[in-house]
């Protein structure tokens, strides 16, 4: 009796490991489980922690990189993508200057080719009217000049004619006297 009553507690006490061992591993299944779900949504977390802010500075890019040069960006954080987003603002920012420094740039190069463009116009006007001027005076002086040749013609036919009525009155006085 004390064998069959040693076997019945050592069967007993078997089946109650082997319960415990199944509840433990049931357990553990369940623990693992939860651990995993937990993993993966924090790793879900983490993940959209870390694209969230690359997608905003992918946007942001693409907004600079089109000319809108308007566009605020606002930072917030301490961490890595808020230093490359402050980064980027102060890109912004410059380009945004240096856009405008241009433009004022050509807005003074377009006045100033326009004052320059009135200036050789107003030259150019008075360069053709001088050249009128001179050649009414080159006129002018032609004329003057073929008088002179005319009255330089007619002063010496005077003098001939006036030394041929000497002549002829010196033969005058001669006959006479």
């Amino acid at each position: 009796d004390v064998l069959k009553a040693s076997s019945e507690r050592h069967e007993a006490t078997e089946a109650v490991a082997h319960a415990g061992y199944t509840q433990s591993l049931w357990m553990l299944a369940v623990l693992m489980l939860v651990a995993l779900s937990i993993g993966g949504l924090g790793s879900v977390v983490i993940l959209r922690s870390i694209t969230a802010p690359l997608h905003r500075m992918v946007d942001v890019a693409t907004t600079v990189a089109d000319g809108n040069l308007r566009t605020r960006i606002e930072v917030s954080g301490r961490d890595e993508t808020s230093q490359v987003m402050a980064a980027m603002s102060r890109m912004n920012q410059s380009l945004a200057q240096v856009v405008s420094q241009v433009r004022q740039a050509s807005q003074f190069v377009a006045h100033a080719s326009s004052e320059i463009a009135t200036g050789n116009m107003d030259l150019s006007n008075r360069t053709e009217q001088q050249a009128s001027n001179l050649q009414e005076t080159a006129a002018a002086i032609e004329h003057l000049t073929s008088s002179v040749r005319n009255s330089a013609s007619s002063a010496h036919q005077a003098n001939q004619l006036a030394a041929e009525a000497c002549a002829v009155a010196e033969q005058g006085g001669a006959v006479v006297g």
